[in-house]
């Protein structure tokens, strides 16, 4: 897992369910709408290196992190729904 400073936490989500050929570019299109910052799109590999299909992204502020948590929650990229929460 990244390590993300404790202050950057509150604006940073942790995103479940996602296609495991999901490019960077294709997850930072899917909150587009938001003020995510690019350098903090974080994907995760599983032990193997493999993308394990989840994603540490970090927004400008909390309140762009909240919205895009009420917003894309259980929504579709593809024909998979991710499972946005809280990174703490």
């Amino acid at each position: 897992m990244p390590n993300i400073p404790l202050e950057k936490r509150k604006n940073t989500l942790f995103v479940a369910g996602l296609p495991f050929d999901i490019t960077r570019e294709e997850l930072v299109g899917f909150f587009k709408s938001f003020n995510l910052i690019h350098d903090d799109v974080h994907m995760i590999s599983n032990h193997n290196g493999k993308f394990s299909g989840n994603a540490l992204v970090s927004f400008e502020d909390e309140m762009d992190a909240q919205k895009a948590l009420k917003t894309k929650n259980l929504t579709y990229i593809r024909n998979r729904y991710v499972e946005l929460s809280e990174y703490r």
